[in-house]
């Protein structure tokens, strides 16, 4: 349900989904509907939950062109180059060429909805979206967010989830 801002979790690592189960239970994501969910879940069930949404393919996602030429090609740099004057590293030096992770700690971003994309680099802003302390992905994710402003995120949003996907389980 791209529209809702939901995330594709399909093709996701176990080890991944798990640790963000994990963290909406500890208060580290906030989200109403998902911390609601997680909360009672144990650990037995974290781990179904997680190895299911692991073992399914990454489906595949027909790329769209995006109307705004501009957003398209700001949104482009930023995945690919980022933006060094303002100290934003580009999306594909963490998340691997063409947006398809590096699992456990870099999930796939390409194909994700734009609504989702731009939530999660809000979150990571605002403090709202947090990791355990040992975890540099994350703590890497909340710098690059806060040098971003509206723009950028509303562009290299919207420039990820045009991307075509392939069907592929990302593990």
């Amino acid at each position: 349900m791209a529209v809702a801002g939901y995330p594709r979790l399909a093709g996701l690592s176990a080890e991944y989904i798990s640790e963000q189960l994990k963290a909406y239970i500890d208060g580290r994501r906030v989200n109403a509907i998902m911390s609601d969910m997680a909360k009672p879940l144990t650990i037995v069930q974290i781990q179904s939950v997680a190895t299911f949404f692991s073992t399914l393919p990454m489906p595949t996602q027909a790329g769209t062109p995006l109307s705004d030429a501009t957003q398209a090609d700001r949104g482009q740099q930023l995945a690919e180059r980022g933006d060094w004057s303002a100290g934003i590293p580009a999306c594909f030096n963490c998340h691997a060429p063409g947006g398809i992770g590096i699992q456990p700690s870099f999930p796939p971003i390409i194909g994700q909805p734009a609504a989702y994309i731009e939530a999660q680099i809000r979150a990571w802003k605002s403090g709202t979206r947090q990791a355990e302390p040992q975890n540099l992905a994350n703590a890497l994710m909340y710098n690059v967010a806060l040098r971003m402003n509206d723009n950028q995120i509303k562009s290299v949003a919207a420039w990820l989830a045009a991307q075509p996907t392939a069907p592929k389980n990302q593990h």
